[in-house]
């Protein structure tokens, strides 16, 4: 598994993808996104978005449970192209074993979402560019799927999830 910066995991190799793309089935890489854009951490000026545990570090880690068999990435208080952090997000992916088959849980925590495309492709002041995308593809032609929000600028940026997921 791969830890890509822009709000996404990969297997069999590393992103290079810094725009996001819709999430499909025939997908170049198997991917797990909860927030698949234009992150950018290099900004060294951190806020901290209100109303959780975020820390504004601007930073992305990572924590393994081998006890609950989870592993749990945190994109914390991330900003946009081109090294903008006045609006953050604040997100996880946790993957859940369930089983000794291989078999998994896929689970998105939104913290706070501030900003939904870089200043890029038409994009400004983290919004109106090319939209942030979630979900999840095998890249095996047919086990995949996109949140309705996807792509779309004003469902995103007020992005929730049920309790017990999708």
């Amino acid at each position: 598994m791969y830890i890509n910066s822009n709000g996404n995991v990969t297997f069999e190799q590393a992103s290079l993808d810094w725009l996001p793309q819709q999430i499909q089935a025939n997908a170049p890489l198997p991917r797990i996104a909860p927030f698949f854009a234009d992150i950018d951490t290099r900004n060294s000026f951190f806020v901290t978005s209100p109303g959780g545990t975020s820390k504004g570090s601007n930073l992305i880690y990572w924590d393994l449970d081998s006890v609950k068999n989870i592993i749990t990435i945190t994109w914390d208080d991330v900003g946009y192209y081109s090294q903008n952090s006045s609006k953050v997000n604040a997100f996880q992916l946790r993957l859940i074993r369930i089983g000794n088959d291989g078999e998994f849980d896929i689970e998105f925590r939104y913290e706070a979402i501030g900003w939904t495309s870089a200043d890029s492709q038409q994009g400004v002041n983290g919004f109106g560019g090319i939209i942030a995308r979630a979900g999840y593809t095998a890249s095996d032609t047919r086990n995949f799927y996109e949140l309705p929000q996807s792509g779309k600028q004003g469902s995103l940026s007020n992005l929730t999830l049920e309790p017990n997921g999708i």
